[in-house]
């Protein structure tokens, strides 16, 4: 143990004011978990409901003037639609998990619990830079793609 190890078993948990932005940040981030969770209920009530509709209209339209078949576009609205719904599920409760646990953690004042809840912090940050690296290296490929097409 060194002298800075020492010196911070002597302090406070944590400064009043950290205490507050953290507190406070945990808030927002329930109201904005629990908002995802319901945006994630209502994609899934539309997964099915668009299949629905695209059924419908399949079975009511004369299949001879249609470009394509409404019938089978419909599985694959509802799985594109259910597919959105995972994808966003994961980060909404990563950040529902950080606020659950910071706030608790901060109630009774447990520093391992607050690791914790930082961490899955540190997972919603984690999921989104790995998506926008991966849609940027989609952008990247498509102009390349087409700078390609463009010169032949």
């Amino acid at each position: 143990m060194d002298i800075l190890d020492t010196e911070q078993s002597n302090q406070k948990f944590i400064s009043d004011q950290l205490k507050a932005y953290l507190l406070e940040t945990a808030k927002w981030s329930k109201f904005l978990s629990i908002m995802g969770f319901i945006f994630c209920g209502i994609l899934f009530v539309m997964a099915f409901a668009v299949s629905a509709i695209m059924g419908s209209v399949a079975a009511l339209a004369p299949t001879n003037n249609m470009p394509m078949d409404f019938g089978s576009l419909s599985g694959i609205f509802t799985g594109v639609y259910l597919g959105i719904v995972v994808f966003y599920f994961i980060p909404t409760l990563y950040l529902f998990q950080f606020s659950t646990i910071t706030i608790k953690s901060i109630e009774n004042e447990s520093l391992p619990d607050l690791e914790k809840g930082v961490g899955k912090l540190k997972s919603v940050f984690k999921y989104w830079g790995i998506f926008t690296l991966i849609i940027l290296s989609f952008y990247g490929l498509s102009l390349l793609i087409a700078l390609l097409g463009a010169l032949m």
